[in-house]
């Protein structure tokens, strides 16, 4: 069985192009809208999360996931499909070069995976930073040594930013076949984020 390292599942991942054939609403896709609370990510980072999110215990971490640096938080949902979690990377990055950072992991994504749908993709402001997206799903090839062992075809959301000189990295995965509940659940989080302060720069 082959693990995912998790510091590629947390800066790299997927997209399907519906077309909008997905209605965005819980009603209009037969779900009922899960209750939310704000939950500490790390110190001055939190996001809104379903209060059926826990977190991972290291073993249930090490039993999904291959890391060399252990993230900083990792959260699962009540039947351990969807996961999200935050980590920093280990190199430095300027704020300003986020543009740059953005193109980078796209073409990490492209050389990693099999055939990627992009659903959504850009920079976008939170607060007083900036953070460059990607939601999206992919087709996993069977000789990839990044495949998550539950599902091959998954669905990603990743976001990004540069906090200090280190890359903060916030990442919601789950298997594709359950996007039809999940997307609006990962898209509230993603867009609930906060981080307190402001970006060495200043940001623009």
């Amino acid at each position: 069985m082959q693990k995912i390292p998790f510091y590629i599942v947390v800066a790299l991942l997927f997209f399907m192009n519906f077309g909008g054939h997905l209605p965005n609403s819980y009603a209009q896709r037969g779900y009922e809208e899960p209750k939310l609370k704000r939950q500490k990510l790390d110190d001055g980072v939190s996001v809104l999360m379903p209060e059926t999110f826990r977190k991972m215990t290291d073993d249930e971490l090490a039993g999904k996931y291959f890391t060399y640096r252990k993230p900083v938080v990792m959260f699962t949902d009540d039947r351990g499909q969807a996961d999200i979690g935050l980590n920093y990377s280990a190199t430095k990055w300027s704020y300003a070069d986020l543009d740059i950072l953005k193109d980078f992991y796209f073409s990490t994504f492209s050389n990693m995976y099999g055939e990627i749908h992009m659903i959504d993709e850009g920079i976008r402001r939170h607060g007083n930073y900036k953070f460059a997206y990607f939601e999206f799903t992919a087709d996993v090839r069977d000789d990839s040594k990044i495949v998550e062992r539950r599902s091959k075809p998954v669905y990603v959301y990743i976001m990004y930013t540069v906090q200090g000189d280190k890359i903060l990295l916030i990442n919601y995965n789950c298997p594709k076949r359950n996007i039809r509940y999940q997307q609006p659940i990962a898209r509230q989080m993603m867009e609930s984020l906060k981080i307190i302060g402001k970006p060495q720069t200043g940001g623009q």
